[in-house]
C-alpha cells in the first residue's frame, strides 16, 4: 500500500480536512498519514521520523504558515534527507511568492521542483487534474527510485514555538470571518428595510446586491384600474405596478473530485499501457528487423558454400577396391606387353653326331723316367 505523509501548519486546517478524505477514498484508508495520528504518551518526533521513513510520497502544503514553521522546515529536511519523493502543494496565496518564505537552502530546493497551487480550492477542475495526476505519478516514481539516505543522522526535533505566534493566523482569519458576517447582516437589514417602505410611482423598484444566502423570491405586480364615469364615455384606467425584482442566485456545481481523481488515474493508466504496447512493438519490430539481416547473412554464406555429400563408407571402399584392381590390372597388362616386347626368338637347338680323331701320342719311357 502506498504511503504518504502530509506536511502541514494548523493554520491549513481546512484545506487538510478536505484533502486527507479524498486521499483515503482514492488510495485505501491506510494510504495517507499526518499528525493528527499522534496520541499522549507517544515520542511525537520520533513518530514522525518513522512515517517519513515509510512513505513513499512526501506532501508539503504550503501557506505563508507552514513555510515559517520550524516543525514543517524538519519534516521537509528529514525527507530531503531520505531522498522521498516531494510535492509542494499552495493551499494559501504567498507574500512573497513561491517559494516564498523560508530558508534559503530549502528555497533554493523548492525553487527547483514542480508545484501544485491549490490556493482556488477543490472546485477547480483543472487544478484537481494536475494534483491527483501528480501524486500518482510521483507514486509510481518511488518504485524505482533509490531513496538511500544522504546522511545516517536524522534530523533532530525542532524547538518549540511560542503558542500565540502559532494561534495568530487562526486568530487573524476568525477576525476577518466575524466582520464579513456583520457586514452581510447589515446589507440583508437594509434591503428588508428598503423592500417594506417602497413608495407609490410608476417606477419599479429593483432590489440589488444579492448574497448567496438570499432565498429566490417573487412578487405578482399589483394592477389597480380605477373608472371614473364624467361626461367623457371612455373610462380612465389607472395601471399602478410596484414588481419587486430580486436575482436568483447562480448556483455553482462543485466537481466530483474523485471522480476527476480517478479519470486522471484511469488516463494515466491507459497511457501507461500505450507506452508500455508501443515499446513492446518498437522492440518487436526491432528484433524482426534484426532476425531480417541475420537471415540475409545467412543466405550470403550458404550461396558461398559448396554442397558437400554425405559419404557412404561401403560404397566408397568397394569403389577404392574397384579402381585399385582396375589399376592393377591395366599395370599387370602393362608389365607384361613391356616384357614381351624385350624378348628375343631363340631357335631350339638340334644335336648332331660329328667323329672327332683324336691322336694317342706313344710314351716316352726315358722322358718319363728322367721327368721322374
Amino acid at each position: 500500500m502506498a504511503r504518504i505523509f502530509v506536511s502541514y501548519s494548523r493554520a491549513d486546517r481546512a484545506f487538510i480536512d478536505q484533502l486527507i478524505p479524498l486521499i483515503r477514498r482514492i488510495y485505501g484508508n491506510t494510504s495517507v498519514w499526518f499528525d493528527d495520528e499522534i496520541h499522549g504518551g507517544a515520542n511525537w518526533w520520533q513518530m514522525i521520523l518513522d512515517e517519513i521513513a515509510k512513505c513513499d510520497l512526501f506532501i508539503y502544503l504550503i501557506s505563508n504558515e507552514s513555510l515559517e514553521s520550524p516543525y514543517c522546515q524538519a519534516e521537509l529536511r528529514e525527507a530531503l534527507r531520505l531522498n522521498k519523493q516531494i510535492l509542494p502543494v499552495i493551499v494559501r496565496r504567498l507574500k512573497p511568492e513561491y517559494p516564498g518564505n523560508i530558508t534559503d537552502d530549502l528555497a533554493s530546493i523548492l525553487s527547483k521542483t514542480q508545484f501544485v497551487d491549490m490556493s482556488s480550492g477543490f472546485k477547480n477542475e483543472r487544478n484537481n487534474v494536475k494534483l491527483w495526476g501528480a501524486i500518482t505519478r510521483l507514486l509510481e516514481a518511488a518504485r524505482t527510485v533509490d531513496s538511500a539516505p544522504a546522511t545516517f543522522t536524522p534530523t533532530p526535533e525542532p524547538p518549540v514555538p511560542d503558542k500565540k505566534n502559532s494561534n495568530s493566523g487562526i486568530n487573524a482569519t476568525m477576525y476577518i470571518a466575524g466582520i464579513a458576517f456583520v457586514v452581510v447582516l447589515i446589507v440583508i437589514g437594509m434591503l428588508v428595510l428598503s423592500s417594506n417602505s417602497g413608495g407609490e410611482g410608476d417606477t419599479p423598484q429593483i432590489l440589488a446586491d444579492v448574497t448567496d444566502t438570499a432565498t429566490p423570491r417573487e412578487q405578482e405586480p399589483t394592477i389597480v384600474q380605477a373608472a371614473t364615469e364624467a361626461d367623457t364615455p371612455s373610462p380612465t384606467t389607472t395601471n399602478t405596478s410596484e414588481p419587486t425584482i430580486t436575482p436568483i442566485p447562480t448556483i455553482t456545481q462543485t466537481p466530483d473530485v474523485v471522480a476527476a481523481a480517478q479519470q486522471v488515474i484511469e488516463q494515466q493508466t491507459a497511457q501507461a499501457i500505450i507506452d508500455s504496447s508501443t515499446a513492446t512493438a518498437e522492440r518487436a519490430t526491432l528484433d524482426y528487423n534484426l532476425q531480417l539481416t541475420e537471415a540475409a547473412n545467412l543466405t550470403a554464406t550458404a550461396t558461398l558454400w559448396t554442397a558437400t555429400p554425405t559419404p557412404n563408407i561401403t560404397a566408397s571402399v568397394e569403389a577404392v577396391l574397384t579402381n585399385w584392381a582396375a589399376e592393377t590390372a591395366t599395370q599387370q597388362a602393362l608389365d607384361m606387353t613391356a616384357t614381351a616386347t624385350l624378348w628375343t626368338a631363340t631357335p631350339t637347338p638340334t644335336n648332331t653326331a660329328t667323329a672327332t680323331l683324336t691322336p694317342t701320342p706313344t710314351p716316352d719311357a726315358t722322358a718319363t723316367l728322367i721327368a721322374f
